[in-house]
């Protein structure tokens, strides 16, 4: 037994790396403490195992020199394996729950690289499903609403906002890819109290290659606990390095935990979004408080989650491919047929409006005999040639290329000073060997970098690599670039090559058109097939109207039930003692009293009650069934102008105090139906009251996002301070007519107490909801859910 047992097979991988992508991120042979793994080989014998089965697989080595699967497990999973292990999947979920050391445990099977099987087992709660029932429908109602999304950043962002109910981490954020690896936040969902990472960009060596293949193996990565250095892998009759690429508990590389570590985080979970086979992103969650596990079930919740929304986002990706495809057909099928005009300058310009739009030009020259023909926004004839050298040279050197891209300035022109940025040269093969050349202009960016990208490590250079520790927000000016050419400009640049290589064809044959009739009734067919698209958009905006029409008639009838509830309660009990108050206030003031305390008493008297009567008066005159009903209908709101309009004057006061005012709409499809004027007052008050109580270095923030919810759309609004908090005995007042908070209000406010009360009642009224969370000492969020259509 002792010769056959090698320990601590994890001590192969202490090697010095200089940067992460050498480091054996998926061979470290250790697992996380809560696992337990078996690694067998292709004739079910049992070659490695994690260290907490030591007093097991010891106990049957009394008696064999080999273990067998048929020792451990019964012979379903037996049958289970011999299955698995001919197939071709790479991992596997056990069906059934299985009985370990009288523990229920979840069995999962998974293939190393050299067709190794593993086994792992996890414990399993059998209470936990009845928990999860409320979040499934949850998530199923998102899955069945998920057509309603046209934009990945609408559907991520309502997508993270379940992800946080699902696995209850501190934050969520999906993360998108680009063409470069470099990554950026473009949804959150965050706990109060944390920095917003929306927006921000985290270069590609931050997740090394091998990491990004790996999550496309390998869809869930789980880090339970990042001081977790878990336990080793021991070995029998087996000295090679341990494959853990498909396997759930592998621990995470020492590199990795430790950027985690200067990130603050304690633990981690993502799973990959797959479109058309590459990883288009990921969604993250953050934990900072503790370590934090998932179980089983929600971690296959948030896999079959996560491949709903990438169904989804192959779907908007398609779509929006078609459209562009059609686009750029039409492009190219003009030009193919087009057989009245010869010169190849003629043949651009009679495109060129739905060609310079559709690649995003600015501007193009024809090179052809050592001459130059130029339209729109060019270089200098003198690039121009160096350009067709620079081709020439190419070709020289056996390059059959006839299409060259390029997209910084430095490398088309030595002025700086030039529009021109980019640009994309075709080399025909036409008598007169001509070269078109198409130009992008420079287009400045501003990237918000998570610290900055390519910092050089402080360390000393003798040390292994060791990841970066600063996450500040630094900002980075992109000049002297142009848009970068897409995988689908340059297949649009080859197409129109071929479109003009036809065309060319076509008149050295001296071809004529003699299908005259068969364009007539193509352009009959596609004029009537516009008419038709224009007819259907006009009955949806009608649609469209008619169902604002009806929806406001209903608001019309429900807004007496509004008046009823916050005007009726207060009417003979708020002005008719308030006006003997300030009468007794007014007679006390002139009865020519000798005591300056008293008429001073009088006066603050006399001057509360006016207020608290102009409070009562303006609550009057908001008469919603009253003579100008407009105010009362649904109207169609954008958010962006909604949010601009509300809170830009509010903010310019604050700065000028010293307190700021920042909103953000996370959504680009903005527009809704609701009711405005209700919505206003609701935001208002919210972000008055923010300002207010938060003192002279108040800093607030508005989050604005659309989600999907209950099968419905919810427009989700939160108001967060720094203010001082308010007292966890009083959250549950604080939305009660006329209660003031000790603790917020103070000794000098002179609030009527009815400004949060307002805000439900309005809320309520729009069918909505309001959450507060809050900790004394740090601050408070208000969040807002109105179901909108």
């Amino acid at each position: 037994m002792k010769n056959n047992l090698k320990k601590d097979l994890a001590n192969k991988f202490k090697v010095n790396i200089q940067n992460c992508d050498e480091e054996p991120i998926h061979q470290l042979g250790r697992i996380d403490t809560h696992g337990l793994l078996f690694g067998f080989n292709s004739d079910q014998e049992l070659i490695y195992f994690s260290s907490n089965l030591q007093n097991l697989i010891e106990s049957l080595l009394q008696n064999s020199d080999k273990i067998i699967l048929s020792h451990l497990f019964n012979d379903s999973i037996i049958n289970c394996f011999k299955k698995f292990n001919k197939s071709k999947s790479l991992s596997l979920i056990y069906p059934t729950i299985i009985d370990w050391e009288g523990v229920p445990h979840q069995a999962r099977f998974s293939k190393s690289t050299i067709g190794e099987v593993l086994i792992e087992l996890e414990s399993f709660d059998k209470n936990e499903p009845e928990v999860l029932t409320a979040k499934l429908s949850s998530l199923d109602c998102f899955l069945k609403s998920i057509s309603s999304f046209n934009r990945e950043k609408d559907m991520a962002s309502s997508a993270v906002s379940h992800f946080k109910e699902l696995t209850g981490f501190d934050r969520v954020m999906c993360y998108k890819f680009d063409q470069n690896g470099d990554g950026e936040v473009i949804a959150e969902e965050k706990s109060f109290g944390l920095e917003s990472f929306l927006g921000l960009r985290y270069p590609a060596s931050d997740m090394p290659k091998p990491a990004r293949e790996l999550y496309k193996k390998n869809l869930i990565r789980s880090i339970s606990d990042i001081n977790d250095e878990g336990i080793p892998i021991y070995g029998l009759n087996y000295n090679n390095p341990v494959d853990l690429s498909n396997a759930v508990f592998r621990t995470a590389s020492p590199t990795h935990l430790q950027y985690l570590k200067n990130m603050g985080v304690t633990a981690t979970f993502g799973t990959s979004i797959i479109n058309d086979g590459e990883l288009w992103g990921i969604i993250f969650c953050h934990h900072y408080k503790s370590p934090k596990t998932l179980s089983f079930n929600k971690r296959m919740l948030a896999i079959f989650f996560t491949n709903g929304i990438s169904l989804r986002l192959q779907t908007i990706l398609i779509k929006q491919q078609n459209y562009r495809r059609y686009t750029q057909e039409e492009i190219c099928r003009n030009i193919r047929q087009n057989s009245k005009v010869k010169s190849l300058e003629s043949l651009i310009l009679h495109e060129w409006t739905a060609l310079s739009k559709e690649l995003k030009l600015i501007g193009f020259s024809i090179y052809s005999k050592n001459a130059i023909v130029n339209h729109g926004i060019v270089l200098e004839e003198i690039d121009v040639f160096k350009i067709i050298a620079q081709l020439e040279k190419n070709m020289n050197n056996g390059q059959a290329l006839n299409t060259f891209f390029y997209n910084r300035k430095e490398e088309i022109t030595n002025d700086l000073n030039a529009i021109v940025s980019g640009l994309a040269a075709i080399r025909l093969n036409d008598p007169d060997r001509s070269v078109l050349i198409l130009y992008r202009e420079e287009k400045n960016r501003i990237y918000t970098w998570a610290g900055k990208p390519f910092e050089e490590n402080k360390e000393e250079s003798n040390k292994s690599f060791i990841p970066r520790k600063n996450f500040k927000a630094w900002q980075e000016l992109v000049k002297n670039q142009s848009l970068p050419w897409q995988k689908s400009d340059r297949k649009m640049i080859q197409e129109l090559f071929n479109a003009l290589q036809a065309n060319i064809l076509s008149h050295l044959r001296n071809e004529s058109n003699s299908n005259q009739i068969e364009v007539v009734l193509e352009k009959k067919v596609n004029d009537l097939n516009y008419a038709n698209f224009l007819l259907q958009e006009e009955k949806k905006q009608l649609q469209a109207k008619v169902d604002i029409m009806v929806k406001s008639g209903r608001e019309a009838d429900r807004f007496n039930s509004l008046k009823s509830v916050v005007m009726s309660n207060m009417s003979h009990e708020m002005r008719t003692p308030l006006n003997g108050i300030m009468g007794l206030a007014t007679l006390i003031n002139e009865s020519g009293s000798e005591n300056k305390e008293t008429r001073q008493f009088a006066q603050l008297i006399y001057q509360s009650g006016a207020r608290m009567l102009q409070t009562f008066n303006r609550l009057m005159d908001l008469d919603l069934t009253g003579g100008d009903s407009s105010k009362s209908l649904i109207t169609s709101i954008s958010l962006d102008d909604f949010f601009a309009s509300n809170l830009k004057t509010v903010a310019d006061i604050a700065h000028t105090k010293g307190q700021s005012l920042k909103w953000h709409i996370h959504n680009v499809d903005t527009l809704i139906l609701s009711n405005e004027m209700i919505l206003s007052q609701i935001l208002i008050n919210l972000v008055n009251n923010a300002l207010k109580y938060s003192g002279p270095k108040a800093i607030v923030h508005v989050n604005a996002k659309i989600i999907i919810k209950n099968y419905g759309r919810l427009l989700r609004f939160s108001v967060e301070d720094n203010g001082p908090g308010i007292n966890p005995e009083e959250l549950d007042k604080i939305f009660e007519p006329f209660y003031m908070s000790s603790n917020i209000t103070g000794s000098q406010d002179i609030s009527s107490g009815l400004g949060l009360y307002i805000v439900k009642i309005y809320t309520e009224y729009l069918g909505g909801t309001i959450e507060l969370e809050s900790h004394l000492g740090f601050g408070s969020n208000f969040e807002v859910n109105i179901p909108i259509n």
